[in-house]
């Protein structure tokens, strides 16, 4: 190795290690090295308990009523079930599944609870709707109250909706 000086310093070259490929960076041989890892693996995935489809508990648009006209039908010819901070309206619907609709007034309360009662109907009914013995159009009115809508209390208001007039069946 050659030493060079210059004003009183000497400059000594390092050995140079041979160019590595970085396994971090893309190049073209990154093909030839195979897969990334983002291939989804056979037999992988969400998997249900025997007897029970994911299906069973989603909640899709085809689930709810969205229109004025559905809600306006299940008002003019369903039938009624009063109870306490709810009011049921519902019709037999000739579908393969149950819709629910909310209607719940400004006089409940501002946005925040309003949004909660309305996550809180949504679950009661997505998750005990395949217990009602026939589909129907529901739609649900709550009643402003001084008692909160709490998720225990809109379970029990809809299992004794269904027991007393929807036909429950006890699964």
């Amino acid at each position: 190795m050659p030493v060079k000086e210059k004003n009183g310093e000497a400059h000594i070259s390092a050995p140079q290690h041979s160019a590595k490929e970085d396994p971090r960076i893309f190049g073209p041989h990154a093909i030839q090295r195979g897969t990334t890892g983002f291939e989804e693996k056979k037999g992988q995935g969400a998997q249900a308990p025997v007897g029970v489809t994911i299906a069973d508990f989603g909640f899709s648009k085809d689930d709810r009523l969205r229109k004025r006209p559905e809600f306006l039908k299940v008002f003019k010819n369903g039938k009624r079930y009063s109870g306490s901070g709810l009011i049921f309206f519902y019709m037999a619907n000739h579908l393969e599944r149950s819709r629910i609709g909310l209607d719940i007034s400004r006089k409940v309360g501002k946005a925040v609870r309003r949004n909660r009662c309305k996550r809180l109907l949504r679950e009661v009914f997505r998750t005990n709707r395949f217990r009602l013995a026939q589909d129907y159009d529901l739609v649900i009115r709550v009643t402003p109250g001084k008692r909160p809508l709490e998720y225990r209390n809109i379970l029990r208001e809809f299992v004794t909706f269904a027991e007393k007039t929807a036909g429950w069946q006890k699964n």
